[in-house]
């Protein structure tokens, strides 16, 4: 069975004791009714999760837009799947310019090679490795 934090973005298998991923996940839409008002709505409201059978389900509102986001997470056999739907639940067809989903990371430079930045607390207190070429997101 999955288990999915919606405040931290910890999405795990109970199961096999490993972690899919453990930082936030972040939405993002934009785009306009057509002939008119254009929007641009980041993160959901209403936001919901919850368990059911092998899979988690988050669910939320793009406020602006009026567009409706249902996410399901599935753990099968080794692997995880994700689907993602949306639903126009405005009274006008919409027109989507900008879709960007998925869990945040930072980026470290190191030398002109590029790593994503660990997660947790380091024997140095510090979050990664700082050498005066970090660049934050």
């Amino acid at each position: 069975m999955l288990g999915f934090d919606a405040d931290t973005g910890r999405l795990y298998s109970q199961e096999m004791g490993i972690d899919f991923a453990d930082r936030p996940y972040s939405y993002a839409l934009s785009g306009c009714l057509v002939g008119g008002e254009r929007f641009s709505d980041s993160g959901l409201t209403a936001k919901g999760c919850r368990q059911h059978d092998n899979e988690t389900i988050v669910t939320g509102r793009f406020a602006k837009a009026h567009i409706e986001l249902s996410q399901v997470f599935r753990h099968v056999g080794e692997h995880l799947e994700e689907t993602i739907t949306l639903k126009n639940a405005h009274t006008q067809p919409v027109t989507l310019s900008g879709l960007e989903i998925g869990f945040d990371f930072v980026l470290v430079v190191l030398d002109h090679a590029v790593f994503e930045e660990p997660q947790g607390d380091h024997s140095d207190g510090k979050k990664g490795k700082q050498d005066g070429n970090e660049k934050e997101k």
